[in-house]
């Protein structure tokens, strides 16, 4: 009697590749050409989704989770486990964020990810081509039965502005099914990147309440500061005046040019309360959605009017000398008038006795506008009753003087 020693395995050939013994798991198909190959007698035992089934009617080619095992008659064994899937991945959602506290804006410094979230494990990480540059995935996790696959960049001087554009490629689950390539168009998140800080497009600073032609202001005058930006700000500016902060802008007017281009009008006023002296200004801490924050303006930066932001506080009124109220004087009347401003404008009636300031000026005569000191004797012919002298300097300020009469 002869005995054959057989201590070979039956082999399992899927799709040309031989598997042999009862370690083959996890394997991955999207298709399967089944192949035994044994030259002696052999058992086939399957099971598809944990169920024994016939290996007669099974269809590999069907979706599900299947193990073969294979004896031949030495009890010599092979298995494999596999999973037969013909269907790709689906995208569940892809994420475009950045760590700006406005995720839909980037400046440099910043990062920038996009994220692709899929129904099931992918054989290999997918091709992302962001703004014409391939990047590798840097980021991959599983949370909840979704696989994520991310990169995550940093902005930086040579980042291209504008809106991120995206690529997804190369995307197949383990069974090698591939997916639709992705892009921008897959999802409505976005990130813009702005490297650029907001710059003004003008400024102008008025002063005083009746003489917006001047840059004299007195206490109780307005200051108006309109400062226009070609972008809507995410902060709108604060403004410092001799160093101390008075006041920030709130939302901007919306106009447009003639040819249809946008630009925005940040307005406000301020009410002058300071000791004489030229008032400085600060226009700062403003920024775009991105966050970047456009430089310190200050008056040498004013494009328009013809102060140039040069805003000089005057409380004082113009000196009139020792010309009183109430007085006589014979022949002729003694004068010297000076103003701190270095200019001023005479009023004077000779006979009405005006009451006010406002009133002489108003049906008074105006001798001229006076610069540095005006002094002499002015020699009045006749006699006048009820005499009346206004000084105003250019901020506004007044000297009155009535009731003053002239002998001769």
């Amino acid at each position: 009697m002869t005995f054959r020693v057989d201590r070979t395995g039956p082999v399992i050939a899927i799709n040309g590749v031989d598997y042999e013994g009862t370690e083959n798991k996890g394997l991955f198909f999207n298709k399967v050409d089944l192949e035994i190959k044994e030259t002696n007698d052999y058992e086939v035992i399957v099971w598809k989704d944990n169920q024994k089934i016939d290996f007669n009617e099974v269809n590999f080619n069907e979706n599900g989770s299947y193990k073969i095992q294979v004896k031949d008659a030495a009890l010599n064994k092979s298995e494999v486990e596999f999973t037969v899937d013909t269907i790709p991945a689906a995208k569940v959602d892809i994420r475009v964020n950045s760590n700006n506290s406005n995720e839909r804006y980037a400046k440099v410094g910043d990062k920038v990810g996009i994220y692709l979230n899929v129904d099931e494990e992918l054989r290999e990480n997918p091709t992302f081509t962001i703004n014409g540059q391939t990047y590798k995935v840097n980021q991959t996790a599983v949370n909840n039965g979704k696989y994520m696959y991310a990169v995550l960049f940093d902005v930086t001087d040579e980042t291209k502005e504008g809106k991120v554009e995206f690529n997804i490629s190369n995307i197949y689950d383990k069974a090698g099914n591939k997916s639709e390539d992705l892009s921008n168009n897959n999802t409505e998140e976005y990130v813009i990147v702005d490297k650029t800080a907001p710059v003004y497009k003008s400024l102008g600073i008025y002063g005083g309440e009746k003489y917006n032609d001047t840059m004299y202001v007195t206490n109780g005058d307005k200051v108006y500061i309109n400062v226009h930006f070609s972008e809507k700000l995410a902060v709108s500016p604060y403004v410092k005046i001799n160093g101390e902060e008075v006041f920030q802008y709130g939302e901007p007017v919306e106009q447009q040019t003639a040819n249809g281009e946008k630009y925005y009008i940040y307005s406000k006023v301020y009410n002058v309360n300071n000791k004489e002296g030229r008032l400085s200004f600060e226009i700062y801490g403003y920024a775009d959605a991105a966050g970047n924050e456009g430089k310190t303006l200050t008056a040498d930066d004013t494009t328009i009017g013809g102060q140039t932001g040069n805003i000089v506080v005057d409380n004082t009124a113009p000196s009139i000398g020792d010309l009183e109220s109430n007085k006589e004087y014979t022949g002729s009347i003694h004068y010297e008038m000076s103003d701190n401003s270095g200019s001023f404008k005479l009023y004077y009636d000779l006979d009405n006795n005006f009451q006010s300031c406002d009133e002489l000026i108003a049906k008074g005569t105006l001798f001229g506008t006076l610069t540095d000191t005006y002094k002499g004797d002015y020699y009045i012919p006749g006699s006048h009753e009820g005499i009346s002298v206004c000084l105003v300097d250019a901020a506004g300020n007044k000297t009155f003087r009535n009731n003053i009469s002239i002998k001769n």
